[in-house]
């Protein structure tokens, strides 16, 4: 079965399509060189590799996703993502994602703030801001039955400071991961193998990102 939300984390094998091997001689050569921009091993991008066509440029436009040049802060930025996991179900992207957020200073102590978004539950004045909770509404009703954002929460998104653009940015991750987590769900994608070192490396490519976010919490109090 697809990876579950089970505390265990179980790796199995239990893909439904396969996972293309970057060494493989036969693997076109812009798909080996997307596979190989990580210095570990992916599930999803082996998955996503089985459309040499799109997946190099599926990449790139993943790539944005984590460019510290994009205009919504890096705790946004993860919130949306983990919301959108865990909406749609998808355990493996959280998995994912979590270790970056964690490293985040907005996500401190993560054992307080891990289960209540697991629990999409945002109503702790003291732990959460208004901004988090505009956009906690905004992943459920773009995931939602309604397929669209309300006009109260767009203007009110607007009104409470965020802009066009972050907006617009909003729009594009949950798109490309709520595409991600459909794919992923549908395909039983399991669970990869653990990486050692995993923390040190993403503080590491993260380092710019955990200054913004640092900066920005303490601007906050």
């Amino acid at each position: 079965m697809v990876a579950t939300w089970d505390s265990e984390r179980k790796v199995t094998a239990d893909h439904i399509l396969p996972y293309v091997d970057a060494d493989n001689e036969e693997t076109p050569e812009g798909v080996r060189t997307a596979l190989h921009t990580l210095p570990f091993e992916r599930n999803i991008f082996k998955l996503l590799a089985n459309s040499p066509t799109f997946m190099p440029k599926f990449m790139q436009l993943l790539g944005a996703c984590f460019s510290p040049e994009k205009s919504i802060p890096p705790a946004d930025w993860q919130l949306a993502v983990l919301l959108t996991s865990r909406i749609l179900d998808a355990p493996y992207e959280w998995d994912v994602n979590w270790p970056v957020a964690a490293i985040l200073p907005s996500f401190q102590p993560v054992d307080t703030i891990k289960p209540l978004i697991l629990a999409r539950d945002l109503s702790n004045t003291a732990l959460f801001t208004d901004r988090q909770r505009l956009i906690a509404d905004f992943c459920e009703q773009v995931h939602g039955p309604q397929n669209r954002v309300s006009e109260k929460t767009m203007l009110a998104m607007r009104d409470g400071g965020i802009d066009a653009s972050q907006i617009t940015e909003l729009f594009l991750i949950t798109g490309i991961y709520g595409t991600l987590a459909r794919f992923m769900t549908s395909a039983n994608i399991d669970f990869d193998e653990p990486i050692p070192g995993l923390e040190d490396m993403l503080r590491k490519t993260f380092q710019k990102d955990i200054e913004r976010d640092e900066h920005s919490r303490a601007e906050k109090h």
